[in-house]
């Protein structure tokens, strides 16, 4: 009897245990805490803390309320079937955000409230003293990566406190020793009794390490990321390599799935399964990361990218999401900012996504567009989505540098009449679209070839990242269109089988006034006026288009591997991921395509009359006022030499080291790119890469000025100027000495961007004077290096006077000595009589034995010109 009695006894503890246990699920909530259970009656108090002792096969279920702070899941799951999920509990609305609350705001009078942080606060990422830079970007390296918020708002940054007293919803920042002090113009709010946010965490769902596989995330709203401006890597010789990061991501992981989840207000990236430079040197096995699912989210006022990433994305599907207002304040810009971008990835699947309202100031240094597939993808497809084209993006579809094969198929796409779709690749496959206000621009890119003709990408295995020939240039080949309707803009005017191997234009249907490609042997047109409209909902949108009957009766074949054919060069058609081929068969809502002949566009079931179409996701953003962007005015600063010092004439001066002072004082720039970011960062001048290793003022175009401070020796000169343009009409440059035109040098055509040749105008007799304003002005454009001033009577040229040298020996055979009485090592420059450069080092010591017996000018430290004698 008391053997049994025991033995019950036993039982029920054990019953009781395993009733404490989370039997596969954790839970966290606000009322927990993480020395907790984790169960649902004694949750965890951080996502962290559950993501720490999560298994494979183990959900987390996150229950209501705004959870701060940045979750790195040490490990994932070992499988598709056994993953570790994090999901919001059903029904209940889960935040987790990069802010915190301020609600400690002084009043700082004249419209501004204040607020000083310790370095401390911010737990060593401080977002208010890193600025937003990185590789290709050409604007707005002023902007830091923090923000402030008002009840969801998004206030504007500027560069100073006195226009953040005079602009509503803006803030200025600025540090003082180890205090970060925020100041913020919140209009007629309370920011102490409003919910006021500021940035504090990089990233919100990221994890670092390499290879955290099979994670899922349903359910969950992600705001207030501050993570820099991302970029690809260019391989083993990129300067600056980095890892993609985002919101929220995944470092080269596998198998991820994000779902019915709000990803907002990320200074940047939204979400990126990108490249990490800490991984293997090869990513050859793509059954090692890759193939994830990112489907029915919102995406919206993120920086930079809605959805992004490099190699990573590899066999992933990109489904049903809704990808808004991207760059919405354009706060900054270059060759980045996309709703969906991908590089050097296999087999994506980009399909059912809405994606409008990206947005960049539109220049040859800025772009933006819906869908950017840029470089090297290969097995792409594109399928079934709705793209707008708003005033500020590019257009809605960028192709770049791919060989193929790209399929676009089932899509819907509204562009601008005053711009082009960009076919810049091979193997592209266009079929069964509605392509309503486009145009197409079919060109070869000609650089990153060593200037050898179209660009350099490379093939792969089919289905591989395996490289089969690394070095084939992307020519415009074997692109195909078919089965698509054209209303409006001009379509694809120029296209033909004439303007590459294998390009086919077919079975297309031209409406409105829109005209048949060139060489297309089954061309249909229809001058029906036609007309659609967009109906924002909830959700996303209502599409509407009236059509007439010119749909009927076209005899248009199934696009499919036999139709297509193989790729060149890519040596595969159009098939999926595991290789089967694909055919077109299905429509934008997924009916099936019947008959002998589909129906051409993407509706099987179109109709004469009305034809209705509704696009969104079920997910909404979370709801926050859009505030106007003023104008930010940089602050004024008196216009002085660059360098501290006046330069001199005779002499030589710089292009880049034009007068401080900015925009409008000491420059005019017609395009809002900045400098260089390591050099004259916060300019919007364009500086780039020049001869030597030096650097350059880039597109120097008609109207813009550069101004210099020199000191001037009385006399008679010859003035050089050493430019490039492949423009074979360029322009003038004029030059002018406190507002007095002093002469015009004519500029041609070098053939080449990165060819510099000396123009020279001769007998400019200035006079004497000190802190004169020398300035430069383009009339066309060209790339300017450098220009020098040389005295018609070279023994004349000496300007030795009062700077402290040893120059000998002079005339000399061989080696020229210079010797300072500062000790330091001098900048050495060799010019011809004429004024080219001929060498150039750092040193005490130049060999001169290269150059012909002859009389040659010594620059020491672009301060001092003296004749040399070469025997």
């Amino acid at each position: 009897m008391t053997l049994l009695i025991n033995v019950l006894l036993f039982i029920l503890l054990l019953s009781a245990s395993c009733s404490n246990a989370r039997s596969g699920e954790i839970h966290v909530a606000k009322t927990g805490s993480d020395s907790n259970a984790g169960t649902v009656s004694d949750p965890y108090l951080t996502i962290s803390k559950a993501a720490g002792m999560a298994a494979p096969g183990d959900v987390i279920i996150i229950h209501e309320g705004t959870y701060r702070e940045y979750v790195n899941p040490p490990v994932g799951g070992t499988s598709g079937a056994n993953r570790i999920t994090f999901k919001a509990a059903d029904g209940e609305e889960v935040f987790v955000k990069g802010s915190e609350v301020i609600n400690t705001w002084e009043d700082n009078g004249d419209n501004t409230w204040k607020v000083t942080l310790p370095s401390s606060f911010f737990n060593g990422y401080n977002p208010y003293e890193l600025r937003v830079d990185g590789d290709f970007q050409n604007y707005g390296q002023w902007h830091h990566r923090g923000d402030i918020y008002i009840n969801n708002g998004v206030l504007n940054e500027l560069q100073t406190l006195d226009q953040t007293k005079e602009e509503p919803y803006s803030w200025y920042t600025t540090t003082e020793g180890s205090e970060t002090i925020l100041y913020a113009n919140f209009g007629k709010e309370d920011p102490n009794t409003a919910l006021t946010e500021i940035n504090v965490r990089e990233l919100i769902f990221y994890t670092s390490a390499l290879d955290i596989d099979y994670i899922t995330i349903d359910g969950l709203r992600f705001l207030h990321a501050a993570p820099n401006w991302q970029a690809p890597n260019e391989g083993d010789s990129d300067p600056n390599p980095l890892t993609q990061k985002g919101a929220v991501g995944s470092k080269m992981g596998k198998g991820w799935i994000i779902e019915n989840c709000e990803v907002s207000y990320s200074k940047t990236a939204g979400i990126m399964m990108g490249e990490s430079f800490d991984d293997q040197g090869s990513f050859e096995d793509i059954t090692a990361f890759g193939d994830h699912v990112i489907r029915n989210n919102i995406i919206t006022r993120c920086g930079q990218y809605g959805i992004a990433g490099q190699k990573g994305m590899t066999r992933s599907a990109i489904k049903g999401n809704r990808i808004e207002d991207i760059n919405f304040r354009n706060e900054f810009g270059g060759y980045e900012p996309a709703g969906i971008k991908i590089w050097n990835c296999v087999d994506v699947l980009i399909e059912n996504n809405l994606i409008r309202n990206v947005i960049a100031t539109q220049s040859d240094e800025s772009q933006a567009y819906c869908i950017w597939i840029d470089f090297a993808n290969q097995g792409t497809r594109i399928t079934r989505n709705f793209l707008v084209g708003s005033p500020m993006t590019t257009t809605a579809l960028f192709l770049e540098a791919n060989i193929g094969p790209t399929l676009v198929d089932n899509n819907i796409i509204i562009d601008r009449t005053d711009k082009a779709i960009f076919v810049f690749s091979g193997g592209s496959v266009f079929a069964h679209n509605l392509f309503v206000n486009s145009n197409f621009s079919f060109a070869i890119q000609q650089f990153g070839n060593g200037g050898s003709g179209a660009r350099n990408a490379y093939t792969l295995k089919p289905h591989t990242l395996k490289q089969t020939n690394n070095g084939q240039k992307v020519e415009i080949e074997y692109n195909q269109m078919y089965n698509n309707i054209f209303a409006g803009g001009s379509g694809p005017v120029n296209f033909s089988a004439d303007s590459g191997a294998g390009n086919v234009v077919d079975y297309n249907l031209y409406i409105g006034g829109t005209n048949p490609a060139t060489a297309h042997t089954h061309a249909f047109t229809s001058m029906f006026n036609f007309s659609y409209k967009i109906t924002d909902t909830e959700t996303g949108i209502d599409f509407s288009f009236e059509f007439d009957d010119s749909f009927k009766n076209i005899t248009s074949p199934y696009v499919n591997e036999a139709l297509v054919g193989v790729i060149p060069f890519a040596n595969q058609s159009i098939a999926d991921e595991e290789g089967n081929p694909i055919t077109v068969n299905r429509d934008f809502n997924l009916l099936d395509r019947v008959g002998t002949h589909p129906k051409i566009g993407p509706l099987e079931n179109i109709s004469v009359g009305t034809n209705s179409i509704r696009i969104g996701s079920q997910m909404l953003a979370t709801p926050g006022t859009k505030y106007p962007v003023p104008v930010s005015v940089p602050p004024a600063e008196p216009q002085a030499p660059f360098q501290g010092k006046a330069s001199d004439i005779p002499g030589v001066i710089e292009a880049e080291n034009y007068d401080l002072g900015g925009q409008g004082i000491s420059y005019s720039d017609n395009t809002t790119k900045d400098g260089d970011p390591a050099l004259r960062a916060g300019d919007n001048v364009d500086l780039g890469s020049g001869p030597d290793n030096g650097v350059v003022v880039g597109w120097f175009d008609n109207d813009e000025w550069l101004e210099y401070t020199v000191d001037i020796d009385a006399g008679t000169y010859k003035m050089n100027v050493s430019a490039a343009s492949a423009l074979e009409v360029v322009g003038d440059l004029k030059v002018s000495i406190n507002d007095q035109e002093i002469a015009t040098v004519d500029v041609s055509g070098t053939s080449d961007w990165n060819v510099y040749k000396t123009f020279s105008v001769n007998n400019i007799t200035l006079g004497a004077a000190i802190n004169a304003i020398l300035r430069v002005t383009s009339t066309g454009g060209f790339n300017l290096d450098r220009f020098s001033f040389f005295k018609n009577s070279i023994t004349s040229i000496d300007n030795t006077e009062g700077f402290s040298s040893r120059i000998y020996p002079n005339p000399v055979q061989d080696v020229l000595n210079v010797e300072l009485k500062s000790g330091s090592d001098p900048l050495l420059k060799i010019y011809s009589i004429v004024g080219d450069i001929l060498l150039t080092k750092r040193s005490n010591s130049i060999d001169l034995s290269s150059l012909a017996g002859g009389t040659y000018i010594l620059m020491v430290n672009d301060l001092m010109a003296t004749r040399i004698i070469k025997k």
